[in-house]
């Protein structure tokens, strides 16, 4: 067995078509996202608030995917 790394390259999902490519992805964590425009829907409503949708391809499919913001808060600070 081998330590040897694989590098992949993160993508930040810049348009509504990126997004729609991680919803399988998605899906995985979130099945009460049952329909795409539900998923759309919500990704719009937290765009606004500084969310991110960063996500890795494998082949032609997206193989991870991730959504965060940061924000600040008074007990924490700045959080992801």
């Amino acid at each position: 067995m081998t330590n040897a790394k694989v590098q992949r390259d993160i993508h930040l999902a810049r348009s509504e078509s990126e997004v729609r490519q991680c919803r399988p992805t998605f899906r995985e964590l979130r099945p009460h996202l049952r329909s795409e425009d539900q998923f759309i829907e919500r990704w719009r409503k937290q765009v606004p608030q500084g969310y991110q949708v960063i996500y890795i391809i494998e082949g032609d499919t997206v193989a991870a995917a991730a959504g965060y913001r940061l924000l600040n808060t008074m007990a924490w600070g700045q959080i992801l």
